[in-house]
């Protein structure tokens, strides 16, 4: 009998848990130190965009569109929304991207059909068509409330058999000549393991760097905004966009319109500086939030004629973990035996959940995985300093620089 322990209850966390516990010989624990969900979880937006610009990406979205039937074939419809999404072209370079775009997702057999500006706006009421010249549409995109997602996993999970452990904090990953031992607990308990997953997002490399194993994130500022409910600007089936021209996303939102903008100084933190709780945690001031609205977001302003009209109801800031290299983290740690990843979701983890669970599973039973993980191999970059100024810069880039949608 493996027993396996997971770190941490977002979306990462409870799909590994979801995918070992098939296996009968797997004891699996699923920790948090709050509730399942409760983390960076619980203010994704959660476009489960499936066009990207790696292959790999593509299939690890792919398998979470497969986890959500299965769990929608034991719990019943968990409210995800099948919109649809738009690539919105503008530029020679949008274009040339789209393209690019669209050849990978036959590669997958992903539906997808070109609209006329006057098509976006039927579809989408609220975009200056003007500043459309085409769009490539994927009508079978989803988003879903992320909590509810990694509260589906974890349910199933615990019905064949794994033992969730909320409001339980790891204090120490502990090893033998290398290899897992045990956790040390909050409470003075100690819980003897053969493998552990670091799925902590922002904290994982508190847990992890005292082993000498270090992984290539860093959690970096994210934030969205919300506007005013207008029903009939935002209709409820409008598509969800992805404007790479100015570096923004949208997608309905009960009325109103959810819509990011990635700053071009996306602040990166240290992880060793953040407190456990980061309920009232200054992610950014109001004043910056507004000038990245204002200045930053000129370009996807352009697009949106009647902001002014409209006005905002809510902005929403929190941490999502950016590595240095733009590529996910999830796997083996070479470094030392039995200890797995996780993490480094690269602003993506709700829509690759799903692979991120079933690689981590296939790993551990020593199954081959159904992709080549290597580049997301939580080793890459040796050793290292996690918390070094340059660093944490190059992490922040990574987010900055980051183009496509959700």
């Amino acid at each position: 009998m493996k027993k396996i322990a997971i770190i941490g209850g977002g979306t990462l966390g409870a799909s590994c848990a979801y995918y070992l516990s098939k296996h009968n010989d797997c004891e699996v624990y699923l920790i948090d130190r709050n509730t399942i969900g409760s983390g960076a979880t619980s203010w994704a937006a959660s476009l489960l965009t499936q066009v990207r610009k790696n292959p790999a990406t593509v299939a690890l979205v792919q398998e979470t569109y497969k986890a959500v039937a299965e769990l929608e074939n034991n719990l019943g419809e968990l409210g995800a929304r099948r919109v649809g999404s738009m690539q919105i072209v503008s530029s020679e370079n949008s274009l040339n991207a789209t393209k690019k775009l669209e050849e990978i997702g036959k590669e997958f057999n992903l539906a997808s059909e070109w609209q006329s500006p006057d098509q976006v706006k039927q579809h989408i009421p609220w975009m200056n068509k003007d500043m459309v010249s085409e769009a490539l549409f994927y009508p079978d995109d989803m988003f879903l409330d992320a909590q509810v997602l990694a509260s589906s996993y974890a349910k199933i999970a615990k019905a064949n058999g794994a033992t969730l452990m909320q409001y339980t904090e790891v204090k120490d990953i502990v090893t033998e000549n290398n290899r897992i031992s045990h956790l040390l607990l909050d409470n003075g308990d100690k819980l003897d393991v053969d493998f552990v997953v670091d799925a902590a997002g922002a904290w994982s490399n508190v847990l992890s760097e005292p082993l000498s194993a270090p992984v290539p994130y860093a959690p970096v500022r994210s934030l969205y905004w919300i506007t005013k409910v207008d029903e009939t600007r935002f209709p409820q089936n409008q598509p969800m966009t992805v404007i790479s021209d100015a570096r923004a996303y949208t997608r309905p939102e009960t009325g109103a319109l959810l819509f990011g903008i990635r700053d071009s100084e996306s602040k990166a933190f240290s992880p060793k500086d953040l407190p456990k709780d980061l309920n009232g945690f200054p992610y950014i001031t109001d004043e910056r939030q507004w000038d990245i609205l204002l200045e930053e977001g000129k370009d996807f302003l352009k697009f949106f004629p009647g902001f002014e009209d409209i006005g905002i109801a809510h902005y929403i800031a929190g941490f999502s973990t950016y590595t240095s290299d733009s590529q996910f983290i999830v796997g083996r740690s070479e470094q030392v035996e039995g200890l797995y990843f996780a993490t480094g979701c690269v602003g993506a983890g709700v829509a690759v959940s799903g692979g991120y669970g079933r690689i981590v599973a296939e790993q551990i039973m020593e199954q081959e995985t159904y992709i080549d993980a290597s580049q997301f191999a939580p080793d890459r970059k040796g050793q290292f300093d996690p918390y070094s100024e340059e660093f944490l810069m190059d992490c922040s880039n990574s987010r900055s620089n980051k183009r496509d949608g959700g």
